[in-house]
């Protein structure tokens, strides 16, 4: 008889939520008698609360301060938020569980941990549960429910959190953050052929799907300051990305190539030399698993808001939030032949863990 897996996720509050998802689910795909159903999170809520969700994308990306404020308040009042949900979603969580019947329910949402754990626990439903971070130091409240059977951590800050909030050392599980296959595949090791050949470097700039940031300011400088060739993700920025072929491919030509939204984005990391983001930790931990610096240049207030800290004392990437800083930092890198570019790339070699994805997956199937 086959084991279900129920995995509540969302595709709307970012994509780290998603690739998380997309990880565990190519895991479990190459298992005998393995079942997996996603289940939309926010769509148990109906269209109020994909509307809600949908809203995140922009006021991340246009309004910094009121994502810190609105993180404030849900660490301070994550209790009623989790018994808002739970009387939102009670009758129709509880019919799909009766519909599905999963053996194993995991979480990868925030939003869907107490609230769900609360409809389990009034309607008597017996099913182990796993709420699994999507994040690394900084954790929301909502992560953390000591009722879940396992907490899936990835830091020693994560695990630390979760134990002053209450959850039994027993009840933690440490592993690698997990990464889709396409990322480990062969254990790639970033850098482009020119930079090999002629030490001219190749950066690659990207802010999210939809191509947020000062990406404009960014590239002019790189291309002003140094032999380089730049790579320029705006996402689903359709604007943007028309006001670079417009003004900038044209004076740049061939050292300036512009890229709207893409799905193979590994081999654009592999083809970089140095990479500029933001300090999301899917993306962060992707370029890591291909051995390409990273360069943080800005994080979002809350759930971010320890990433650049903890990738600078890993000695994996750097973080330069001003435009000065990023110019110093990328000299820093290129001298003495790279010295400490190598370095960073050897450091992420020895830290990143292919396997982390499938062990994963084989602890939650074994449950």
């Amino acid at each position: 008889m086959s084991k279900k897996i129920l995995i509540i996720s969302s595709q709307y509050t970012g994509r780290g939520h998603k690739s998380i998802t997309d990880s565990l689910c190519e895991q479990f795909a190459k298992m005998n008698d393995i079942e997996v159903s996603i289940l939309e999170g926010f769509e148990m809520i109906g269209k109020a609360g994909i509307r809600v969700s949908k809203f995140y994308g922009p006021l991340t990306r246009t309004s910094k301060e009121a994502w810190a404020v609105t993180w404030k308040i849900v660490q301070k009042n994550s209790n009623a938020i989790n018994k808002t949900i739970m009387a939102l979603i009670r009758r129709k969580f509880a019919h799909i569980v009766d519909v599905e019947k999963p053996d194993v329910i995991v979480s990868v949402h925030p939003a869907f941990i107490g609230g769900v754990l609360d409809v389990m626990e009034k309607k008597n439903i017996k099913i182990p549960f796993v709420s699994m971070y999507a994040d690394l130091v900084s954790i929301s409240n909502m992560w953390v429910d000591p009722r879940a059977d396992y907490s899936i951590c990835y830091t020693d800050e994560a695990i630390e959190y979760s134990l002053n909030r209450g959850v039994p050392m027993e009840k933690i599980k440490r592993f690698s953050f997990p990464v889709r296959e396409r990322f480990t595949y062969g254990q790639p090791i970033a850098g482009s052929q020119i930079f090999k050949a002629s030490k001219i470097p190749t950066f690659l700039i990207m802010s999210g799907g939809e191509g947020s940031g000062e990406l404009e300011k960014l590239s002019t400088l790189l291309l002003n300051h140094f032999n380089c060739r730049v790579k320029v993700l705006t996402g689903r920025n359709h604007i943007l990305r028309e006001k670079f072929e417009k003004h900038e491919i044209p004076k740049y030509g061939e050292r300036l190539d512009v890229y709207g939204f893409v799905e193979s984005i590994e081999d654009i990391m592999l083809s970089s030399d140095v990479a500029f983001m933001r300090g999301s930790p899917n993306t962060i931990m992707e370029a890591i698993n291909c051995c390409l610096p990273v360069i943080i240049t800005d994080a979002l207030p809350g759930q971010e808001a320890g990433n650049p800290a903890y990738f600078v004392d890993n000695s994996l990437g750097c973080y330069a939030h001003t435009l000065d800083d990023i110019k110093n930092t990328v000299i820093e890198l290129l001298d003495n032949d790279a010295e400490k570019l190598l370095k960073i790339k050897d450091t992420q070699k020895q830290f990143r863990n292919s396997n982390a994805a499938k062990e994963i997956a084989e602890f939650i199937a074994s449950l």
